[in-house]
């Protein structure tokens, strides 16, 4: 009775998105499937909308633990099957240290044989371009000023916690003003990049 269900929630069935190396993107699904071997009932249809394809953005709201890490790292591994880098902000060095370790812990070995995720305490001018740069907003802003080339071949701008946006007060939440900002910088930078905002 659950065979065909079982089968078509296979993550090593996930269909490889368009203009996307095959090869690099069965060896991605294998390495998710040994950890998460098959995709939730939300996972679903948000799979049919064909989001994982390059040209198509996405918003992400759902409650904590419903599993929108799994959605952006799915499209995490489209973009950079793709031959682009991504540039992942976060509000807080806290998660930014904590996505650095899950998606250095999932990509390596797998798309890139050399892969490093990082960006945010590098020197001024040392070179900024990883595959995935995991950046506060503050960050992401000095970056856009100092090394705009950064952002040259950028396929995807995942914003996690992006209701930062939205200050309660914005006369005292500066915070806000700056994710705002990055964000419409970014719309500059990389006018040619997916856009996937998580909440």
């Amino acid at each position: 009775i659950l065979e065909g269900d079982i089968y078509s929630r296979s993550v090593i069935n996930i269909a490889t998105p368009t203009n996307v190396n095959n090869t690099q993107w069965l060896n991605f699904l294998k390495k998710l499937t040994q950890e998460r071997p098959f995709i939730w009932e939300n996972h679903k249809p948000a799979l049919q909308t064909n989001f994982l394809n390059p040209g198509i953005s996405a918003v992400l709201t759902f409650p904590t633990g419903a599993g929108k890490t799994t959605l952006s790292e799915l499209k995490i591994a489209s973009t950079l099957c793709n031959g682009k880098t991504i540039i992942y902000i976060v509000p807080t060095h806290a998660l930014k240290d904590q996505v650095n370790r899950n998606l250095k812990q999932l990509f390596e070995g797998t798309i890139n044989t050399a892969f490093e995720i990082d960006a945010e305490f590098t020197d001024l001018f040392q070179d900024t371009t990883f595959p995935i740069m995991v950046l506060t907003p503050e960050r992401c802003l000095s970056l856009a000023n100092i090394s705009p080339e950064t952002f040259q071949n950028v396929g995807l701008i995942v914003f996690d916690e992006f209701h930062l946006i939205h200050g309660v007060d914005i006369r005292k939440d500066r915070r806000s003003i700056d994710a705002m900002y990055c964000l419409l910088q970014l719309f500059i930078l990389s006018p040619g990049a997916d856009y996937m905002l998580i909440s």
